[in-house]
């Protein structure tokens, strides 16, 4: 039973671990995208 709770507690911080770099990387994904059409926009 400890095994399993482990593995549980395990897959749960990787996965909050994963939303993180994944918020991370959405936002910063999102300004590279910002930056760049206002960089493309000016005359």
């Amino acid at each position: 039973v400890k095994k399993s709770d482990w593995s549980c507690e395990l897959w749960i911080t990787t996965f909050l671990r994963n939303k993180k770099i994944i918020m991370i990387t959405t936002t910063t994904t999102t300004t590279i995208i910002i930056i760049t059409i206002i960089i493309t926009a000016k005359p």
